[in-house]
Formats: C-alpha cells, structure tokens, sequence
C-alpha cells in the first residue's frame, strides 16, 4: 500500500478536511468479498454505495454477530454519556436494521448530516456482544 495525493474535501464525508488516498494491490479474494459478498459494483464504494447482502439476513447467527463486531469495531464507539454503543450505519440502515431486529435489539438512527448514526444500549451491546472481546479493543474494554 503507498499513500497518493490527498484526496480533496467532500461534503459526503463526515469531516470537511482533506484525507488521506490509499492506493493498494486488490487480490482476486478481495474484488470477491466486494463483488459477490458486498453485491459492489464497479465504481461503487462503501461510503456512498450501500452493500447489496441480503444474504446476510439469512446467514447463520454466528456469522451476523461476527459482521456486526467488525463494523461496530471499525465505524462504532461506546458513548458514556449516553450509554450507548453508536455506529456509523450510512449508509446502510436498511440491512443494519434487519439484522438488529433479528437480534430483538431496540435501536435508533440519528441523521448528523451527512452521516447517519445508529445507536442502543450498551446492555444490548454487551448482550450480543457487539464487540468482540477476544481482540481486546478498547471499545470492548469501554
């Protein structure tokens, strides 16, 4: 992986600031987990583009909790203030709202432009756990 120019601000991301462009070798397994798993398109991206996973609704429970503690670990954080587990879901709400329902797990979706943020309660997290606690991340340890 080598850094490129930067890329130029959006108003599509959450920040207004430049970011860092990354430019790395694509495997035929990664253009697979894009194409087949995540249903992308060429062109399609995974902050604009939501995923095509239908599938994911059917899959086994394991494999659902195991998606959810990747991108709770990735995009998610723990607000203690509110005692919420927040994760940034934009944009995909609709499969991230299947499958918390699936898991009987009360939620909500907060639109902080341009962003949507879903959040429910750390007692819920803990319950599925939302984050994975044989990693030992910070956010399991929160």
């Amino acid at each position: 992986m080598h850094r490129i120019k930067d890329a130029p601000v959006s108003d599509k991301r959450y920040s207004k600031q430049e970011c860092f462009h990354w430019i790395a070798p694509v495997s035929p397994l990664i253009a697979w987990i894009f194409r087949v798993m995540m249903g992308l398109r060429r062109g399609e991206r995974t902050t604009y583009d939501p995923m095509k996973a239908d599938w994911l609704t059917k899959a086994p429970t394991s494999f659902q909790i195991h998606f959810l503690q990747g991108l709770a670990e990735s995009d998610g954080w723990v607000d203690p203030g509110s005692d919420n587990v927040v994760i940034v879901s934009s944009p995909n709400e609709s499969l991230l709202d299947e499958l918390l329902n699936n898991f009987g797990i009360r939620h909500n979706f907060q639109l902080q432009y341009p962003i949507t943020r879903l959040h429910f309660c750390t007692v819920d997290g803990l319950k599925l756990p939302i984050f994975n606690g044989r990693i030992h991340s910070i956010n399991y340890d929160n």
